[in-house]
């Protein structure tokens, strides 16, 4: 599988989420009806793990690790800032990488029960990974 990212879009996003710092607090305001509409919608799923495609600085992640919803979470991110910013988080049971590092170990994870959870312009995956 090869996964590319335009090299536009990667410049773009290069330190994205190392510019402005009050954007974080932002983001994790934004994270809590996030998270709890992915908890409502995934509510008759068993999920032990929990796959964002797209995690910024991983608002979603450690929401959603703060509520209990999963016992894994991985984040895959373009942007290197977001990477660190993640990392810098140390969400329990959280990995993060930029797309192409994460994507094989991540999807082929997938099992067959499979909700998705769509905001505007935000997709969050959620899988039941079977027993």
């Amino acid at each position: 599988m090869s996964l590319s990212v335009s090299r536009g879009l990667a410049e773009n996003y290069a330190n994205y989420y190392e510019r402005d710092a009050g954007l974080s607090e932002w983001r994790r305001l934004g994270a809590i009806d996030k998270c709890a509409n992915i908890v409502r919608l995934c509510s008759g799923y068993e999920r032990r793990e929990v796959l964002e495609i797209g995690c910024g600085d991983g608002a979603i992640l450690e929401r959603l690790a703060l509520t209990g919803f999963g016992a894994r979470f991985t984040g895959l991110e373009i942007s290197a800032s977001a990477v660190r910013a993640v990392q810098e988080k140390n969400i329990p049971g959280a990995s993060v990488g930029g797309a192409s590092y994460l994507i094989k170990e991540s999807l082929l994870r997938i099992s067959p029960k499979l909700a998705a959870a769509t905001f505007t312009y935000h997709y969050a995956l959620v899988y039941a990974k079977a027993a």
